[in-house]
Formats: C-alpha cells, structure tokens, sequence
C-alpha cells in the first residue's frame, strides 16, 4: 500500500509551526513599535482647562513631554516593565509598555505659557490657565 505523495505530515507540521512563528513575531514588533493612547480626563474650573491623565506605572517623569502648539496639547512618554524580573518569569502580564501620546484640542483659549504640569503617584495632571475674555471697547 503506498501512501498519498501529496501528504507529508512532518511537512505540514512544520507549515503549522513557521505559520505560527511569523504571527508571533509579528505580533510582537506590532506591540513594540505600537504608540498608544493615554485615558484623560478634562475638566474647566474658573480659572483653568485641567487635564488629568489615568495612572501611568512605570513612567520616568522625566521622560514625559508636555508640548503646546496652537490649540492643542501633546502628551507624550514610554512606560517601561520592570527589567529585573525575568520575561520567562511572567504568569500574566497584562499592562502595557512602550511609548505612549495623546494630543488633545484645547477647548479655550489659554496662556500656554503658565501651563503647568505635575506628576505625583503616578498620574499627570496639567493645568493650563484660560486667557482673559477679550472685551469689545465699547
């Protein structure tokens, strides 16, 4: 009995398994070279447009831009895991890493100039002053 020349299994195992690898990494330099959203919220007091963002763990302050062009805000930065735990360590891992930026219409006219940020237990709040309402001479 001879069997069918078309089918190899080991052949196809194989198919199987690169299939699968080139997904993975693909996956992967997605993940990595992916710039993702930060969640904020906006609020206006009296005095101000307030922006504060979701907790961002693992963000060095010092690696956040805060950058005001025109009417809009830029809020970037990278997050970055904890390099002393093993990846093989890892049961479930579940937050994200990487760079991240939002850039979000300023609904008021502001003094960008005073804008101030603050970064503490690990959510950024920027306050951005709104400008004088300009009165029409009468």
């Amino acid at each position: 009995m001879t069997g069918n020349p078309r089918f190899d299994p080991r052949r196809e195992i194989n198919n199987v398994g690169d299939t699968i690898k080139r997904a993975m990494e693909d996956a992967f330099s997605f993940a990595a070279s992916h710039v993702y959203d930060v969640p904020v919220d906006i609020y206006e007091t009296s005095t101000s447009v307030v922006v504060v963002t979701t907790p961002m763990v693992g963000v060095v302050p010092e690696s956040i831009d805060v950058v005001i062009s025109g009417d809009f805000l830029t809020i970037s930065g990278e997050t970055r895991p904890d390099e002393s735990i093993p990846v093989s360590a890892y049961l479930k891992r579940e937050r994200r890493y990487g760079k991240f930026a939002r850039r979000l219409h300023i609904p008021r006219p502001v003094r960008d100039k005073e804008t101030t940020a603050e970064y503490k237990n690990g959510v950024l709040r920027v306050t951005l002053p709104k400008a004088e309402a300009s009165n029409p001479a009468v």
